[in-house]
């Protein structure tokens, strides 16, 4: 694809943002391009926490011998899954290398299914392995335009977010798309979704539901099946209990309870926001990571540990609650 047909796909006026983006984004599969130095802020007087609010520390990580480390997912064993730079690793929960195979590629998003098929997101199709790592299917390619960012698997779907088109797709264990939400609802009536770079991100909490990330609004929407709007919040702050930028949270995982883990980027954090929204506790605060790091993507184990990505770091970082410090 070439670099102005890839300028107007990412080209994307929300009615809502107080600026005009003027994105080009390099559609490659080493690199995520981020919004250009005119969208830079003056961010530094919020790179530092209150300690009072973090209630987490980190206790261990794991280092990947993959390059270009891009998704992480976790699946019903604790098994930790990591994609990077043609190939697939698996880690137990001590950090141990399991196993690993190799794909063609960098696939930014990847998840497991409780049948342990695991499905591996390409740029525009998903690539199906079982855990001895032989590829056992390949779904057909959604087009051109295609930038899959997440998945989510349900018993019956998966779910696939893909950037490129502003659509969450769900195929059928045939690689069929069955289901299409594109955030304007049932009617026709609601709004699109607003994704002005390539993060795009979804997760499952039932086998009827999706929440799906709506960055540029700094929005997480949760739907039916159908594409029937259920509920959402937005947060649109420089604040730490709100999201800035162009396109935050950039992902998301969500915690046993219903709460939600965010990770940012421009001003990476980690943090814990509640059902509807309100700033539980921090995990991970901007002086933690590196300030140009890009995509921070996120899982949780069994045991509530928050497995961080740090792709500026090339390792999965552990963050436990700090047991004394109660989430709010």
């Amino acid at each position: 694809m070439n670099a102005d047909k890839s300028k107007r796909n990412w080209l994307w006026f929300g009615a809502t943002m107080s600026v005009v983006l003027a994105l080009g984004v390099t559609l490659r599969f080493t690199q995520r391009v981020e919004p250009s130095g005119s969208l830079i802020y003056d961010i530094e007087k919020y790179r530092t926490v209150n300690p009072k609010l973090i209630a987490y520390t980190e206790t261990g990580s794991i280092n990947p011998t993959l390059k270009q480390i891009r998704a992480i997912c976790i699946d019903r064993n604790d098994r930790i899954y990591v994609s990077g730079a043609n190939g697939v690793q698996i880690f137990n929960a001590n950090g141990e290398i399991h196993g690993q195979f190799s794909v063609n590629g960098v696939p930014d998003c990847l998840s497991v299914g409780r049948d342990g098929k695991i499905y591996v997101g390409m740029r525009d199709n998903i690539e199906v392995y079982n855990i001895d790592g032989e590829m056992v299917d390949v779904w057909e390619s959604l087009g051109g335009n295609a930038w899959l960012t997440s998945l989510a698997v349900t018993t019956d779907i998966v779910y696939a977010a893909d950037a490129g088109t502003r659509v969450v797709w769900g195929f059928n264990r045939k690689g069929k798309p069955v289901i299409r939400i594109d955030g304007t609802g049932i009617d026709g009536l609601g709004d699109v979704f607003v994704v002005p770079s390539p993060y795009f991100d979804i997760a499952v909490t039932d086998e009827n539901s999706i929440w799906v990330v709506n960055p540029g609004l700094h929005a997480l929407e949760k739907y039916r099946s159908n594409g029937a709007l259920i509920t959402s919040w937005e947060r649109s702050s420089f604040q730490i209990d709100g999201f800035c930028g162009c396109c935050n949270p950039s992902h998301i995982a969500l915690m046993p309870n219903g709460s939600f883990v965010t990770s940012e980027k421009g001003l990476p954090r980690v943090k814990i926001h509640g059902p509807t929204g309100e700033l539980l506790c921090v995990v991970a605060g901007p002086e933690q990571f590196d300030a140009k790091v890009t995509g921070l993507d996120l899982a949780v184990d069994s045991n509530g540990r928050i497995l961080v990505l740090d792709t500026a770091m090339n390792k999965i970082r552990i963050f436990e609650r700090i047991e004394k410090r109660e989430l709010k």
